[in-house]
């Protein structure tokens, strides 16, 4: 387990670390609404690159199949549904914005779905050395485009970036042009096709505070929230993903859930994790205290309101990086029916519950609307390791 998770998290760390010391500059480049502009345009790219991958790594990850005609599949309708997207997009949104939206869904959806079969085959250290290049690509093309004051340099940074990622990987994948690919993948199309919805449904109550303080608050707000969850989260990611990554290839049928009880449900475990809280909530009181003088210090005039949610932002992305992880086990143990009805329910909370209470109370606090998102999103973060816990007692 430490060495998997070691090559996952080397390329992750750099990277991510780079990133958030070169977000100082960065803050004094680019304004709240240029960060604003950026979590929109995010928020619906990864929600498409979830949908546009159709998940096909869920079958290569339970058993071994054509790994060719699956990643060919999925890699042409990722391409074909990007090219609906922009032409949907324009028809409500400027072409220009409808541009920036194709190009950055088609660098996500391709960077998702090879990411993934390139971990399923094992291939640490190729992914690791892949991230940690797109990640300086990132940081030095946004802070190229904002010395030259290009427009949305941002969102270039992050298109750019992870079209490298996937030019480095380009190598190792294979491909299967020939009339057996429909063949090999049409009977786990349903199967997919349902496990993209659960997906979808899990991986977008996550960007449910741009849309909510979008609609709720105002587009500062939106960017002030953006700039503070990326500070936070980008550290804490490093050790999110490698665990999904990793839990999602070593754990990956029933048959395996022996071996999860004995990894997890220890003595050792508990005492870790309960040390990290205790670190998080005395680091949570600092950042109370002494957040808005350190976000203007750090990161220049017009971001000091950022530490108004700084605190309450640390707690919920730690905790979250230490259970959200587990939630893909349920739907590869066979539970997925199980796994849907949960994202269903949390998903129709947090975008429909939250918005309603806000609506009807007139909640317009950017901290009084995050609250109540993080709460939720722990509460049913929590219900799935329960349920990960009872599964695994009553199959191990």
């Amino acid at each position: 387990m430490k060495k998997v998770m070691l090559k996952l998290m080397s390329g992750n760390a750099l990277g991510q670390l780079l990133i958030f010391f070169v977000t100082p500059i960065l803050s004094r480049l680019y304004g709240p609404d240029d960060f604003a502009n950026l979590a929109l345009l995010v928020t619906f790219s990864s929600l498409f690159s979830i949908v546009a991958g159709l998940r096909f790594d869920f079958v290569y990850l339970r058993e071994k199949c054509n790994r060719a005609s699956y990643l060919t599949v999925s890699l042409v309708f990722c391409s074909l549904s990007a090219i609906c997207v922009f032409f949907v997009s324009a028809l409500f949104k400027s072409v220009e914005w409808a541009a920036y939206l194709f190009l950055l869904s088609l660098s996500s959806g391709y960077m998702n779905i090879v990411g993934q079969f390139v971990v399923a085959d094992k291939f640490y250290s190729g992914f690791a050395f892949a991230k940690g290049l797109q990640y300086l690509c990132q940081a030095l093309v946004a802070v190229l485009f904002g010395l030259l004051m290009v427009k949305e340099g941002l969102v270039w940074a992050m298109m750019i970036s992870q079209f490298i990622f996937v030019f480095i990987l380009r190598k190792t994948l294979s491909f299967n042009l020939s009339k057996s690919v429909y063949g090999d993948v049409r009977g786990d199309l349903f199967f997919c096709v349902k496990n993209s919805i659960g997906t979808i449904l899990q991986y977008s109550t996550p960007m449910a505070p741009v849309l909510l303080l979008g609609a709720l608050s105002s587009k500062e707000s939106v960017g002030m929230y953006f700039f503070v969850a990326q500070l936070l989260s980008a550290p804490l990611n490093i050790f999110r993903r490698s665990f999904a990554y990793y839990l999602n290839t070593e754990f990956s049928s029933r048959e395996k859930v022996p071996d999860f009880k004995k990894s997890f449900f220890t003595r050792k475990f508990t005492l870790l994790v309960l040390a990290a809280i205790i670190v998080v909530l005395i680091a949570s009181v600092g950042v109370y205290v002494w957040g808005e003088f350190l976000f203007l210090l750090a990161f220049g005039e017009g971001w000091g309101g950022a530490g108004e949610v700084a605190w309450l932002l640390l707690m919920y992305f730690v905790f979250d990086s230490l259970v959200q992880p587990f939630s893909g086990l349920l739907s590869l143990w066979g539970r997925e029916r199980l796994h849907l009805f949960i994202e269903i329910f949390r998903w129709f909370i947090v975008f429909f519950g939250i918005y309603m209470v806000s609506v009807f109370y007139n909640i317009s606090s950017m901290f009084s609307i995050l609250l109540m998102y993080c709460v939720v999103m722990l509460f049913f973060g929590f219900l799935i390791l329960i349920l990960l816990k009872r599964e695994a007692y009553e199959k191990g």
